[in-house]
């Protein structure tokens, strides 16, 4: 009767690790990427050259392929804009690593086009977020790097 004990509190040990696995993180999941999005909204936030940016823009529009080249552009009703493109499809919640540019509506230091060679991207039920990093001025032929890395997010 003693390891039938043991056995069932074993079994129930296991359930329960396995049933609190999905609350734990890593830090690499779309909970910790990018800003979080109310209906609506289009917002970048975070440093570039040192310089703060914040623009909380109302989305106006966007436009998501999510297969073969699979790409997603964002605009806002102010002007600004965000183009991500990515390899394959991915799923809700998939995080996946991105490229592509930003456009600001309104310059910060004098810059209003950024290349961006490197970001994090996921989908999520109401939008997507993303972590843009290895920001540079201009085209992305450019090779004026700029510090710092912008946070965002656009409703859909």
């Amino acid at each position: 009767m003693k390891n039938y004990r043991k056995t069932k509190l074993s079994y129930l040990a296991l359930i329960i690790v396995f049933s609190l696995g999905g609350c734990i993180t890593d830090g690499d999941d779309s909970e910790v990427i990018g800003e979080s999005c109310s209906e609506g909204d289009f917002i970048l936030t975070g440093t570039v050259d040192g310089k703060d940016l914040d623009f909380r823009e109302t989305a106006n529009g966007h436009m998501l392929s999510n297969f073969g080249s699979s790409e997603f552009q964002g605009f806002s009703g102010e002007g600004s804009s965000v183009s991500l493109e990515w390899s394959g499809s991915i799923s809700n919640d998939q995080e996946t690593e991105a490229n592509g540019s930003i456009f600001l509506s309104s310059s910060v230091d004098g810059i209003n086009d950024i290349c961006v060679k490197s970001a994090k991207f996921v989908i999520v039920d109401d939008g997507v977020k993303f972590k843009l990093t290895e920001l540079v001025k201009g085209d992305c032929a450019s090779t004026e790097t700029l510090t710092g890395e912008i946070s965002g997010c656009v409703s859909m």
